[in-house]
């Protein structure tokens, strides 16, 4: 009993160590910068969008717009003035084969779609959709495939498409579970028409639907052969300074691009900027639900069982706040962060929080017996104070 209380202390510490070193990120204040967004037309009048964010004097590719941050209005206006008309040159044309992304674990299918949705609706949702027989357990940091899922895609690919495309790969990696990936030979389309007849009930149909097709499409396309595309290094030159970015021009050799398309920009030999609008905007947007949980997995923090709770936790405890889909620190959390700090700074760092995951890992893997953590636990002078 007593060991059993230990390890729902340190689980305690461990919640606490998460919640309170993202809150922390959150808290940060957000200063605004002013953005220039142009649209890119090309010499031959082919229809063409770039889009490019600039942070001192680089630039990089981002949905339809470019995108070039200034500090204040007025030189944001000048600076605009100066870029519209302006001719850009093609320095570069090459050839580059895409490889497709792997299929989603956990932390991969919350990170895209907590976004727009709710983490714990997701993980609500993902339950429904493995206790209906649909996927593979959802709760899992593994990509690997399984020989069963690998020839699973084969079926599908080979008659949805053609065996030249079939690539089969198994993205080994580790954990006690394979990626989420479906279980059946089962279309978007077909799962849409067995909701409506009722064979299959979600309290969120929609949202299940969204989440299979995801699901479906990743794991297809990463049993499918690489994209060859033909892209084009752009630089846009004002006065000394050349800012450069890289677009994909066209698709050359189809591949997983027929489940997962491509952004494609078609520029022309002499490109040009033809329109801009001028936008405050924050330099660094706050979190989402998801892009909170994707900094998590990159820092080692949480585990997919968890991530979604961990966030549930600081909106039900006041601690953030979600507008317009991103969390905002409240005053209470960030009293209470700066009262933990102070008082338990040791059992809110980041690093404790980290060692005592991988800890729980070893346990897990059978490499470390939870008594003898529990004892080096006991001679920490935190944990005995």
């Amino acid at each position: 009993m007593y060991g059993e209380y230990d390890q729902r202390s340190a689980k305690l510490v461990i919640y606490l160590s998460i919640s309170f070193e993202f809150f922390y990120f959150l808290a940060k204040s957000v200063s605004n910068a002013f953005n220039i967004k142009m649209q890119l037309l090309s010499g031959v009048m082919e229809d063409g969008f770039g889009s490019v964010r600039s942070v001192v004097s680089k630039l990089w590719w981002k949905d339809r717009y470019k995108h070039l941050q200034i500090d204040d209005p007025s030189s944001a206006r000048k600076m605009a003035d100066r870029i519209l008309k302006r001719k850009l040159k093609v320095k570069e044309r090459f050839e580059e084969i895409l490889q497709p992304p792997s299929p989603h674990n956990t932390a991969t299918v919350l990170s895209e779609l907590g976004t727009k949705f709710n983490t714990s609706d997701l993980m609500e949702t993902l339950q429904q959709l493995f206790e209906q027989g649909l996927i593979t357990y959802h709760r899992t940091d593994s990509f690997t495939v399984s020989e069963t899922g690998v020839k699973l895609a084969e079926q599908i690919i080979l008659e949805k498409f053609s065996r030249d495309l079939f690539h089969p790969r198994r993205y080994p990696s580790t954990g006690a579970h394979e990626c989420i990936r479906i279980v059946k030979n089962l279309t978007p389309k077909e799962l849409k028409l067995w909701i409506e007849l009722g064979k299959v009930d979600f309290s969120r149909p929609n949202l299940a639907m969204t989440l299979y097709s995801t699901i479906y499409e990743r794991f297809i396309a990463s049993q499918m052969k690489p994209v060859k595309v033909l892209k084009k290094k752009l630089q846009l030159e004002l006065d000394s300074n050349h800012y450069e970015w890289v677009i994909i021009d066209s698709v050359i050799e189809h591949g997983f691009d027929l489940v997962l398309p491509i952004k494609t920009q078609r520029v022309g030999d002499e490109p040009f900027i033809a329109f801009f609008k001028i936008d405050l905007m924050p330099k660094v947007f706050p979190f989402t639900q998801g892009s909170l949980i994707e900094q998590m997995r990159q820092r080692g923090l949480g585990r997919p069982s968890t991530y979604a709770k961990i966030v549930q936790n600081l909106l039900e405890r006041g601690y953030v706040v979600q507008k317009g889909g991103y969390l905002f620190a409240t005053e209470l959390g960030r009293k209470v962060f700066e009262w933990l700090s102070e008082h338990y700074l040791y059992f809110v760092s980041e690093s404790l929080t980290r060692e005592l995951e991988e800890k729980s890992d070893e346990i897990e893997r059978g490499s470390l017996n939870h008594l003898d953590l529990l004892k080096s636990l006991r001679k920490n002078l935190p944990f005995t104070s």
